[in-house]
C-alpha cells in the first residue's frame, strides 16, 4: 500500500500527522509527506493524485487540519475519490470496510494524541466488506422517510 499523507496549516495537525507517520512506517507502509500548506490546497492535492492512481494500487490519502471537516470536503472533490472523517476507530473501520473510502480525514482539535494512531489503526489494514448499495429510482425526487427534528 502507498499513502500519501498531508496536513493542513493547522498547528493541532501537524502533532498527529507526524504520530500517523511514524506509526504507517512502523507497518512498512509506504508514506509519501506532501508537507503542510492550506487545507483546501492539502485536500486537492492529496485527492488529485489519488484521483490519478489505478484504483487498484492500493494508493490511499491521509488528510488533517484543525477540524477534519473543510478539508475532507476539498478532498471528496475528485472522481474516484471517497473522503470521510474519522474522529473514532468506528468511524475508520466503517469508512474502509463499507464504504470503501480512500482518503481519511481526522481533525487535529478534536483527535487527541493517545487516539490518533488507535483511529488510524482499521483503515491502513481493513479490506472492503461489500459496498453500499445505494439506488434512487427518481433521481428528480429523494423522498425521506424517516427524519428527527432536535431542538
Amino acid at each position: 500500500m502507498h499513502a500519501m499523507i498531508s496536513e493542513a496549516s493547522a498547528e493541532e495537525a501537524i502533532v498527529n500527522i507526524q504520530l500517523l507517520i511514524s506509526h504507517l512506517q512502523s507497518l512498512n507502509i509506504e508514506v509519501e509527506d506532501l508537507s503542510t500548506s492550506d487545507y483546501y490546497s492539502v485536500g486537492a492535492e492529496v485527492s488529485r493524485r489519488v484521483s490519478a492512481a489505478e484504483s487498484d494500487s492500493g494508493t490511499r490519502g491521509l488528510v488533517a487540519c484543525g477540524t477534519d471537516v473543510g478539508i475532507w470536503i476539498f478532498a471528496d472533490k475528485f472522481p474516484g475519490v471517497f473522503a470521510a472523517t474519522c474522529l473514532t476507530t468506528a468511524d475508520t473501520l466503517n469508512a474502509r470496510s463499507i464504504s470503501n473510502c480512500n482518503v481519511l480525514a481526522v481533525s487535529g482539535m478534536s483527535t487527541s494524541k493517545d487516539s490518533a494512531v488507535e483511529i488510524l489503526k482499521p483503515g491502513s489494514t481493513r479490506r472492503l466488506k461489500r459496498p453500499v448499495q445505494c439506488r434512487i429510482s427518481n433521481p428528480g425526487k429523494i423522498t425521506y422517510h424517516a427524519f428527527s427534528i432536535i431542538r
